[in-house]
């Protein structure tokens, strides 16, 4: 009876203790996703840029050169 009682109190604490451990961890994983999910974000909208700056570039760089190679050409 006593010890019945003891033994029902001391399971309902540590099923509480549980579900409070239970909480933290999805608590953690969760954060942990989002912090995952952020980096990808800001990896990808910064480094999906370069193949269209990489093309920007060669193409300002062979207008550049088109235009030194006309200013040669009228200079001879």
């Amino acid at each position: 009876t006593m010890k019945n009682i003891d033994e029902k109190q001391y399971e309902i604490y540590v099923q509480q203790y549980l579900d409070e451990l239970n909480q933290k961890l999805k608590h953690f994983q969760e954060q942990f996703t989002d912090n995952i999910e952020h980096q990808l974000d800001e990896f990808i909208q910064n480094y999906r840029l370069v193949p269209y700056t990489m093309k920007s570039d060669y193409q300002l760089a062979r207008f550049d050169y088109e235009y030194q190679d006309q200013l040669l050409e009228r200079q001879f």
